[in-house]
C-alpha cells in the first residue's frame, strides 16, 4: 500500500506541473499572479513617510518590503539591478505619484482572472505551452516588464499608471512621459501575454540586433493574436510609426541589424531622426506577420515562431531570409554593416 501510495503521489505532482496555476516551489507556488509585494512596498511606505530618521527609514523598507520580497520581486531586482537606496529615493522623490497609484496597484489581483482566460487562449495557440507565474513587483521607474525564466515581472510602478496618476512630480521631459501618456494600466493584460511568450522562447541577449528584434516582434505579434487585436487597432507607438513609416525605417534597421549594441532601437530613449524608441519591435512584428501568413497552419506557425532556437543566430539568419521579408539575403547586408 505504502508503495502504491509514494506512485499516486508523483503521480499528482507531475500533473499539477501541467496546470497553469500550480507552479515551482516557492510558498506563492499555487498562484498564477503574486502581488504581495505591492502591499508590502505600501506597508513600508507609509512606515518611511511616517519617519524622518534615515536610519528607520532603512530599517522599515529591509525589515517590511525587501525581507518578505516574492522571489519574483528578487528577480526583478536582479535584472534591473536595483538598489535598496534607490527605492527610499523614490519615495522621497515621488510621494504623491505612489499615493495616487494606492487603489490601482493594490488592485492588481483583480487583473488575475483577465491574465489566466488569456493564457488560456495562447494555450489554445501553443498547447506547448509551459507553465510560468506573474508577479507585480515594485521597481524604480527602469522596467514595465520583463521576464526570467518561468518568471512574468510587471514593473507595476511603471505598467500601472492611468489617467488618474499624479505626475507632477515629475520633470516635464522625464523619459516614462510619452510612455504614461498611453495610459499603460489599459495595455496591462497583453503586457502579460506578451512577457508571458518570452518565457517560452530561448533567449540570447548576446546576440545581433535582428535576432533581438524578431524575438521581441514574435512576443507582440502573438499578444495581438490571442488578444484579438488587427492590425489597424495595435496603436503601440513605435508599431504605429513604423507601419506609416516602413521603408524609412527597415533602411535605417538595415545599417544596424548585425550589431550587438543596439542604440536607439530597443529599450532606449536615445534620440534619433524618428523620435520615436523601440522600432526593433516592429521589425520584428511585420516580419513574424509575413512568417504568419504564409502558412497555411496556424498553430504550426505559432510554434516555429516560438521555438525558433535565438541562441542560433545563423538559424535565426536563415529564418527570415526564407520570408523574403528584405530585399536581399542578410549575408548580404553584413559587410556592409560592419563596415558604416
Amino acid at each position: 500500500m505504502k508503495y502504491y501510495t509514494i506512485l499516486f503521489l508523483i503521480f499528482l505532482f507531475v500533473s499539477c506541473k501541467n496546470e497553469t496555476q500550480s507552479i515551482g516551489t516557492d510558498p506563492e507556488s499555487n498562484q498564477l499572479v503574486i502581488t504581495q509585494d505591492i502591499k508590502n512596498f505600501y506597508t513600508a511606505f507609509d512606515s518611511i513617510k511616517a519617519n524622518t530618521s534615515e536610519k528607520l527609514k532603512g530599517k522599515f523598507l529591509k525589515e517590511l518590503f525587501l525581507k518578505n520580497a516574492s522571489s519574483g520581486q528578487r528577480a526583478m531586482m536582479k535584472a534591473r539591478n536595483y538598489k535598496p537606496k534607490e527605492y527610499l529615493e523614490i519615495i522621497a522623490l515621488y510621494p504623491n505619484f505612489f499615493e495616487s497609484m494606492r487603489e490601482t496597484m493594490m488592485n492588481a489581483q483583480s487583473l488575475g482572472e483577465k491574465i489566466d482566460s488569456n493564457l488560456q487562449i495562447l494555450r489554445k495557440y501553443y498547447p506547448n505551452m509551459e507553465p510560468a507565474q506573474v508577479f507585480f513587483t515594485i521597481g524604480a521607474f527602469r522596467s514595465n516588464g520583463t521576464t526570467m525564466g518561468d518568471k512574468v515581472l510587471i514593473g507595476s510602478e511603471m505598467a500601472m499608471v492611468n489617467s488618474k496618476t499624479d505626475l507632477s512630480e515629475f520633470p516635464a521631459d522625464y523619459w516614462a512621459r510619452n510612455y504614461w501618456k498611453t495610459n499603460p494600466i489599459e495595455n496591462i493584460i497583453k503586457l502579460n501575454v506578451h512577457e508571458f511568450v518570452h518565457t517560452q522562447q530561448a533567449e540570447n541577449l548576446n546576440a545581433p540586433l535582428f535576432v533581438i528584434a524578431l524575438r521581441e516582434g514574435v512576443a507582440e505579434f502573438i499578444a495581438d493574436k490571442v488578444m484579438g487585436i488587427s492590425k489597424s487597432e495595435n496603436h503601440e507607438p513605435s508599431i504605429k510609426f513604423g507601419r506609416e513609416n516602413e521603408e524609412e525605417v527597415i533602411n535605417e534597421f538595415i545599417k544596424d541589424m548585425f550589431k550587438k549594441d543596439f542604440g536607439y532601437w530597443l529599450w532606449s530613449n536615445q534620440e534619433n531622426k524618428f523620435n520615436t524608441r523601440d522600432l526593433a519591435y516592429f521589425v520584428g512584428y511585420v516580419i513574424a506577420e509575413k512568417y504568419y501568413l504564409s502558412q497555411t497552419d496556424n498553430a504550426e506557425a505559432i510554434k516555429s515562431l516560438i521555438q525558433l532556437d535565438y541562441t542560433n543566430v545563423q538559424e535565426v539568419e536563415k529564418f527570415i531570409d526564407a520570408t523574403n521579408y528584405f530585399p536581399k539575403k542578410l549575408s548580404s547586408y553584413s559587410k556592409f554593416v560592419q563596415t558604416n
